[in-house]
C-alpha cells in the first residue's frame, strides 16, 4: 500500500464533514453518523498505511500483550521508500540487523492490499518451517483482530489461503520448497532471511521471474547476512533495480541501557576502544547505546563480539565479513580488506627473453599477474612459489565457472607476497607461467598441489633442472627404501594442516598481502555443514590454497643468503717494512723467527 494523503483530502465526502459536520453530510449523503464513522476510518486506511495499522492490525509484544501495530522508525523508512516507488513496480532490498519488523511491517503491507485490493496472488518465503510457521501466525493474528470485520478466508491448506469473490491467493511457504512459485503468477513476493535459502540461485530464477515488472507488483527480500559472497550478498552489493535500505542495531531506539551510578558511566568512558570511539565519532551514538552495547555481549553472545556484529551490524559490510562460520581470523581479514581497497599494482605478463634463463615483465592492464615488488637481486633464493592447479570443468548440475589456476610468490624475508596468477588456463600454460615466475624470482621451492590436474603441471616442470619442485619423502616398508614424490598431495590431513598454518600466518600477522582478492576470498572462506573449511558457495577460493601452498614451499626451502659481491681495490705498493713486522707478529712464539726467512 502506498501512501496518498491527498485522496483523503479530496475526498468530498470528507470534505463536508471538516466544513459543515456530520449530521449534514449525513443528511446529505443518506447516511448514519455511525456509517460516516466507520467511512473515514475505512477511507482513512485505505490511502494512509500508518493510519491503517495503527487502527486496524495488531501485534504480540514478548510478554504476550496483543497491541496496535504502530510504526517505529524502521518501518516508517520502509514505507517511505514505499511510497518513493508510487507509479513504478516495488522493489526493495533489505539487509538489517535482528528485531527492526521488517517481516511485520512487510505483511502488514500485504494484508492492507489485500484488504482493499482483488485479483493478487501474493507468496511469502521463509527459510525454515518454524518461521514459516510464525509468519502465517502473524497474518492470521491480523485477520482476527480487525475490527471493521475480517476477511473470509478459506484455508485450502496448512500454507495457502484463498479469497474467492476477490480472486485473492496467499501462500506461505519454506525454501526447501526449490519449485514454489513456479506454477502462478505473483503480484506479491516477501522473501525472509533469503541469506539462509539452502539454494537461492535454484530458487530465486524461478520466483523473481514469476513476477510481472509492472506498477501493481512489489517484491521485498530481507536477511540478516550469512557471510560474504553467494547469491544474497552478490544482490545486496550489486547494481540492480532494487532499492537499497540497511538497518543498523542502534536504529531501534530499545537499544539503549542507563547506568546504575555516575561510577559507571564514567568506567565505560574511560575504557571505550577504538572502535566504540568510532561509533561515537561517525554514528553520534550516546554511551547508553555503547552500554546496551557491551552488556548485550557479554550476556547475549557470551562475550563473543563478532557474534554481535553479525546479528547487530553498525553498518552493512560488517554484518558480512562477521556472519556465516568464517575459517580466518575475521578483525585480521577485515583489517586487510580495508587496507587493500584501494592498493595498486602492475597488471601484465612475465616473458621469455631466453627461454629457461631470463625472463621479463610486460605491464597490460589485462594480464594475469599481479605484480606487488620486483625481485630483490642481492639475495639468493629469497623468494618460493605455491601453485593450485584448477581442473577447468564446468559443473553442468549448477553450471559453476570453473575454478582458476593459482600461483602465489612469496618472499621469505618479508613474508609478503610479491607477486600473483589467477587464470583460466591449461595445465602446460600453467606450468610455464610457474617456471617463468621461478626464473624471475629465482625461487628456491616451487610447490604445486598433485592432485588431479596439479600431476600433468609438474610433469611439464620436472624436466627442468634449474627448478626446485616441492618433494616429500616416502618411507618404505624398509627403513632403507626411501623415495621421493613431487609437489603437494592433498588429502584430509595434509589438507587441514596446510590450511592451519596459513590461519596461523594471518593471525600473527606474518603472512602479508597487497592482493585485496586474496583477503576478499578468506573472507568467504568458511565451515560448511559438515565442518570442511572451503570457500562459501558461489565463490571461488584458489587464492587461498596457492597462498597456504606458497607457506609449505617457504618452509621446505633452504637457507637464503645475500649473494657477496668481490669489492674491487686499488692497488698499493706493499711497504717492505710493514710486511717483515706483521710476519713477526702472526708467528706463534715457538717458532724461530730466523725461521720464516
Amino acid at each position: 500500500m502506498i501512501t496518498r494523503l491527498s485522496e483523503i483530502v479530496n475526498d468530498p465526502i470528507i470534505k463536508m464533514i471538516r466544513e459543515r459536520g456530520y449530521t449534514e453530510t449525513a443528511e446529505k449523503y443518506k447516511k448514519t453518523v455511525k456509517e460516516l464513522e466507520n467511512y473515514i476510518i475505512y477511507f482513512n486506511g485505505k490511502y494512509n498505511p500508518s493510519y491503517f495499522e495503527k487502527h486496524n492490525l495488531k501485534i504480540q509484544t514478548k510478554s504476550g500483550e496483543i497491541i496496535p501495530l504502530i510504526q517505529n522508525p524502521v518501518q516508517k523508512k520502509i514505507q517511505d521508500c514505499i511510497d518513493s516507488m508510487a507509479g513504478k513496480p516495488i522493489r526493495i532490498k533489505i539487509p538489517k540487523a535482528r528485531r527492526h519488523g521488517v517481516s511485520t511491517k512487510v505483511q502488514g503491507v500485504f494484508y492492507s492490499d489485500i484488504f482493499y485490493g482483488k485479483n493478487l496472488q501474493c507468496l511469502t518465503v521463509c527459510h525454515d518451517l518454524d518461521s514459516a510457521r510464525n509468519m502465517r501466525m502473524m497474518f492470521e493474528r491480523y485477520n482476527d483482530h480487525v475490527p471493521m470485520g475480517k476477511l473470509n478466508f478459506k484455508k485450502t491448506s496448512e500454507k495457502m489461503w484463498r479469497l474467492q469473490k476477490k480472486d485473492i491467493g496467499y501462500l506461505i511457504d519454506t525454501a526447501e520448497e526449490l519449485e514454489t512459485g513456479r506454477s502462478f503468477t505473483i503480484h506479491r513476493l516477501h522473501l525472509s532471511e533469503v541469506a539462509f535459502y539452502r539454494d537461492p540461485e535454484t530458487l530465486m530464477t524461478g520466483l523473481l521471474r514469476a513476477v510481472d515488472n509492472n506498477p501493481n507488483t512489489m517484491i521485498c527480500a530481507e536477511s540478516t547476512a550469512n557471510g560474504m559472497g553467494g547469491w544474497w550478498y552478490d544482490f545486496v552489493t550489486k547494481e540492480n533495480d532494487y532499492k537499497l535500505l540497511f538497518f543498523a542495531w542502534f536504529e531501534d531506539a530499545g537499544n539503549t541501557r542507563e547506568f546504575e551510578s555516575d561510577r559507571e558511566k564514567s568506567e565505560l568512558e574511560r575504557t571505550l576502544t577504538n572502535y566504540e570511539k568510532s561509533l561515537i565519532d561517525k554514528y553520534g551514538l550516546s554511551l547508553e547505546q555503547l552500554n546496551w552495547r557491551r552488556a548485550e555481549i557479554k550476556n547475549g553472545f557470551n562475550g563473543d563480539e563478532d557474534k554481535f556484529r553479525q546479528e547487530y551490524p553498525a553498518y552493512l559490510e560488517e554484518s558480512f565479513l562477521t556472519s556465516g562460520r568464517p575459517y580466518f581470523p575475521v578483525v585480521k581479514v577485515r583489517e586487510n580488506l580495508l587496507k587493500t581497497e584501494n592498493e595498486s599494482c602492475k597488471k601484465g605478463y612475465f616473458e621469455w627473453k631466453k627461454y629457461g634463463e631470463d625472463v621479463e615483465f610486460v605491464e597490460d592492464v589485462n594480464g594475469w599477474w599481479k605484480l606487488f615488488s620486483q625481485p630483490d637481486k642481492n639475495y639468493k633464493y629469497r623468494y618460493v612459489t605455491g601453485s593450485d592447479s584448477a581442473e577447468g570443468k564446468i559443473v553442468k548440475e549448477t553450471n559453476k565457472e570453473p575454478d582458476n589456476s593459482a600461483c602465489g610468490v612469496l618472499d621469505r624475508l618479508t613474508n609478503e607476497e610479491a607477486a600473483t596468477f589467477c587464470a583460466i588456463v591449461d595445465t602446460d600454460v600453467f606450468a610455464d607461467e610457474i617456471y617463468k615466475a621461478s626464473i624471475y624470482f629465482n625461487s628456491a621451492c616451487d610447490c604445486v598441489e598433485r592432485n588431479s590436474s596439479g600431476q600433468g603441471v609438474i610433469a611439464n616442470l620436472k624436466n627442468h633442472s634449474n627448478i626446485n619442485l616441492f618433494r616429500k619423502q616416502i618411507i618404505g616398508k624398509n627403513l632403507d627404501e626411501e623415495t621421493e614424490e613431487l609437489g603437494f598431495q592433498t588429502n584430509e590431513s595434509s589438507r587441514d594442516m596446510m590450511l592451519s598454518e596459513l590461519r596461523t600466518w594471518i593471525k600473527k600477522d606474518l603472512y602479508k598481502s597487497k592482493d585485496h582478492d586474496f583477503w576478499k576470498e578468506c573472507s568467504t572462506f568458511v565451515y560448511n555443514e559438515k565442518g570442511k573449511p572451503i570457500g562459501q558457495t558461489g565463490c571461488k577460493d584458489d587464492r587461498v590454497f596457492k597462498a597456504g601452498l606458497a607457506i609449505q614451499a617457504a618452509l621446505q626451502a633452504g637457507d637464503l643468503y645475500p649473494i657477496e659481491k668481490e669489492e674491487k681495490k686499488d692497488f698499493v705498493e706493499p711497504n717492505i717494512e710493514d710486511v717483515i713486522r706483521n710476519a713477526f707478529d702472526n708467528r706463534s712464539y715457538t717458532e724461530s723467527p730466523v725461521a720464516y726467512f
